[in-house]
């Protein structure tokens, strides 16, 4: 794997700090579902050692993306296709076990840092005791339809109370109770468990990471992520009831991704799993060998047109169900699209690219889901022509767009941002989710009237700005502002 592969995430995390995850650490994940691939895959694109411990098989017809998996038990499966996703030398190995004695702690050895993503108490309370005897990190994290939540136990401070997540497997078994009385749809209830497990994997990536490569900023609080609530969707469940996506409020939608990038791709490939009637791409870049860490649709598509390789891997992982075209074309402020669409994405890592989105959507007057990783963070902010505060009134940024456009302007190069590969699945995760409050609020909850952000520096980690008000405007004569 050539350097230039990881050049953008050395420069979010440092060459140093690259060099310790790919040649001095083995993060082992513990597993007992599926979503274990969203937890293995931006680790192992990014050169990281992984050890995959898990005693479930592959489920009827199971992808990694479009990577159909070998019947049988998925330890040896996801290692398989985990390599072919990510090329030879891919550092992985599946281990067919489950923690269910201390005894079977031994298949933790060499461990230098653990994610246990199971519903099992008792998984968690081996794992942990595994982790205080050697002095090692634990990341914990549940994931069930609707809700997850995330916690990391320091060597040098006491777990706290709760990190063993218990009654997440009473709570999953609930969910599976009301599938099997037919009150919810089996297809829904796994979607919106893999969109949350894609939340958690990119949080639970950071924590540890940060933990590995010595960053001081380590987790000390627990993270949720609760779907269908609100300004309250990162809060405990607590008496409130699991939402879960319908996939049959989906038929007939359309989306536009502006851009066929990290975030893009992070955020199209969920929507697959509705799936959605249309999902076009506009892009006029091919792909680099960097890009490939830092995308879902991306992995073997090097020196192809990203829109074009995009739109066909949409129409691979939905057998041909969504459809999907890829427009090879130069994003400017005059360009428009053939058809109308239910929302356009913006994924862009720069204001100018942004503000052109978001134009786009006011002329149109379609709604903007926009979404931006940073190399240590992301937020999000959605845009619904009266309905929300639009983007100049929450960030301006019209103005950050024109001074973006001057600064381009004046330079015929353009640096490299810097990257986290693992953060670009929980934003993509989370915009995939804030189309469900864009289509359907009176369903899923209302949107947030801001902007959402992960950011590690702080102790919660997530925040968000939910501003009352409402902008209309009036594109005929100038921009006109009304915040009611």
């Amino acid at each position: 794997m050539t350097l230039e592969r990881f050049n953008r995430l050395a420069l979010s995390i440092g060459v140093e700090g690259l060099d310790i995850l790919q040649n001095s650490s083995l993060i082992t994940i513990v597993y007992d579902s599926p979503i274990v691939k969203f937890f293995a895959l931006p680790l192992i694109t990014a050169g990281i050692p992984v050890k995959l411990i898990g005693l479930i098989k592959t489920t009827r017809n199971e992808k990694l993306i479009d990577i159909p998996l070998d019947p049988g038990m998925s330890a040896t499966s996801y290692e398989k296709a985990l390599t072919n996703f990510n090329g030879p030398g891919t550092p992985v190995v599946g281990e067919e076990a489950r923690l269910e004695t201390y005894t079977s702690s031994l298949l933790l050895k060499g461990s230098t840092g653990i994610i246990d993503c199971t519903n099992s108490s008792r998984s968690k309370e081996i794992a942990l005791k595994y982790a205080r005897t050697n002095n090692i990190g634990l990341v914990s994290t549940s994931v069930i339809p609707g809700y997850g939540k995330l916690m990391f136990a320091h060597p040098d401070s006491d777990p706290k109370e709760g990190i063993t997540m218990p009654g997440f497997s009473e709570l999953e078994e609930a969910v599976f109770g009301e599938i099997g009385q037919g009150r919810i749809l089996k297809s829904g209830a796994i979607a919106t468990k893999n969109i949350i497990g894609m939340f958690m994997a990119g949080l639970a990536a950071d924590v540890i990471v940060q933990y590995i490569i010595g960053k001081e900023e380590c987790l000390t609080e627990p993270l949720f992520l609760k779907f269908g609530h609100g300004k309250n969707i990162f809060k405990p469940l607590g008496n409130d009831a699991p939402v879960y996506l319908d996939p049959r409020h989906f038929k007939g939608e359309s989306i536009l991704s502006l851009g066929s990038g990290a975030v893009a791709s992070n955020t199209c490939f969920p929507w697959s799993f509705l799936p959605l009637e249309r999902m076009d791409f506009l892009d006029l870049g091919f792909t680099k060998s960097s890009n490939i860490i830092r995308t879902l649709l991306l992995y073997n598509s090097v020196n192809e047109d990203k829109a074009v390789a995009s739109a066909q891997r949409i129409q691979s992982i939905t057998d041909q169900r969504t459809l999907s075209t890829g427009y090879v074309e130069e994003f400017t402020p005059d360009w428009l699209p053939e058809r109308t669409y239910s929302a356009l994405l913006d994924g862009f890592d720069n204001f100018y690219s942004r503000g052109l989105g978001y134009l786009l959507g006011l002329n149109t007057k379609t709604p903007v889901i926009s979404a931006s990783g940073r190399h240590d963070g992301f937020n999000t902010q959605v845009f619904v022509p009266n309905k929300t505060l639009c983007f100049d009134c929450m960030i301006s940024l019209s103005e950050k767009a024109a001074e973006d456009e001057a600064a381009r302007r004046e330079s015929c190069e353009r640096e490299l941002t810097p990257q986290n590969t693992w953060l670009n699945m929980s934003v993509g995760a989370y915009a995939a989710l804030s189309l469900a409050n864009v289509l359907h609020p009176e369903i899923y909850g209302p949107l947030i009237n801001g902007v959402v952000a992960y950011d590690p520096v702080i102790p919660d980690r997530l925040l968000m700005s939910d501003r009352p008000g409402v902008c209309t405007y009036d594109n005929g004569g100038g921009m006109i502002h009304k915040n009611a």
